[in-house]
């Protein structure tokens, strides 16, 4: 039987959400039905991320792009694409612009795009003005991660939310699960809190520093992991030397032993200004851990305050403070919540959310023929 071919398109592998998502997506796409490719518009970056590819099942090329508005990167990915004849482009973040002078010669060929963030946030203003012009035209077919997202679709462009499919972001709950060798929490009295996240403005880490110096001034028995890199590291470095909490936060960096940091944790905490659904928080849940997060985007869909962990609203300095403490002091509370995170995890499986896109794929090929 012919497979069809899926060529997943995104910017670069660097560390982020988007990223680990397309990843597991790509190395979970049913390869008996599909021949997928991965194409990254930027040069290898040699990160743990890379190193998750399974390239038994996905074919994965760069085209080394230089940084801005590159006129080549256009030229590469329509040979590319021509090479490959696609069924389905499926592209994610900007990479969706590179795609379009290709997609203008191949009407027969389906697009969807995944839309990460809130849609006014997702790609500069000009960008985004040519999305709206390809969705309004059926061009491509936009995807949502969340209810939230879905929404700010539907009003940022103008279409119906019929046209909007919505497929929730998901992790593999095999490989992310509690470690029973480290069941007993709070050892030594100790409540230890972990962040996974890139070190950007968007997630906020200063407001994070803040909530968590402020907390330990009422429960002194308080540690705070951070796993991550990126751009504002200098900052938060100063930032927690100003706070003189630097024997309570751990700076880790990026590694692909994630879940070994979590399952050493009592409690995962998130203080993002903005956020599509971030697999960090699921990751978490299937981790066994209680949650502490801000009320936006998909986060409200996933975790439901009081029962899998607290949502506060953004950028609250006093409720995300707040919220440490009453976890840190509440045992029972907390362990209930664990137990609620970990079950409710079960339902954003990667196996689920490759089936979707499946069958995504499959409508595409079927309007397209």
């Amino acid at each position: 039987m012919k497979k069809d071919k899926i060529v997943c398109i995104i910017p670069s592998i660097s560390t982020g959400g988007a990223e680990k998502m397309v990843i597991d997506l790509a190395n979970n796409i049913d390869s008996k039905n599909f021949e997928v490719y991965l194409i990254s518009l930027y040069s290898k970056k040699n990160n743990v991320y890379e190193d998750l590819i399974d390239e038994d099942r996905v074919r994965l090329i760069y085209l080394n792009k230089k940084s801005g508005i590159d006129v080549k990167t256009f030229i590469k990915l329509f040979n590319e694409l021509k090479k490959i004849k696609p069924s389905v482009i499926h592209t994610h973040l900007n990479a969706a612009i590179y795609s379009i002078p290709w997609k203008v010669f191949n009407a027969n060929v389906g697009w969807i795009h995944t839309i990460h963030n809130e849609a006014s946030k997702e790609m500069p203003r000009l960008y985004l003005g040519v999305m709206k012009l390809m969705y309004k035209r059926g061009i491509a077919t936009p995807i949502a991660i969340s209810n939230l997202i879905k929404n700010s679709i539907k009003d940022y462009y103008g279409i119906s939310d019929k046209i909007i499919p919505l497929i929730y972001n998901c992790i593999d709950t095999k490989y992310f699960k509690p470690n029973h060798d480290n069941d007993e929490m709070f050892k030594n009295n100790v409540t230890k809190l972990c962040c996974v996240a890139r070190f950007s403005y968007q997630k906020n880490h200063s407001l994070l520093l803040e909530a968590f110096s402020i907390a330990l001034k009422q429960v002194s028995d308080l540690e705070l992991t951070l796993v991550g890199d990126g751009e504002l590291r200098t900052e938060i470095e100063e930032k927690i030397v100003a706070l003189s909490i630097g024997d309570k936060v751990k700076l880790v960096g990026n590694t692909n032993n994630v879940v070994k940091y979590l399952q050493q944790s009592d409690l995962f905490i998130l203080s993002s200004r903005y956020e599509g659904l971030p697999l960090s928080v699921l990751e978490a849940m299937a981790t066994g851990l209680g949650i502490i997060a801000p009320e936006v985007g998909g986060i409200p869909d996933v975790v439901s305050s009081g029962e899998e962990g607290i949502l506060v609203k953004p950028n609250d300095l006093q409720s995300l403070s707040s919220a440490i403490v009453t976890l840190a002091t509440n045992h029972q509370l907390l362990s209930r919540m664990k137990e609620n995170a970990y079950r409710k995890s079960k339902d954003f499986d990667v196996k689920i959310m490759s089936k979707l896109y499946e069958e995504e794929y499959h409508t595409c090929v079927k309007l397209k023929n």
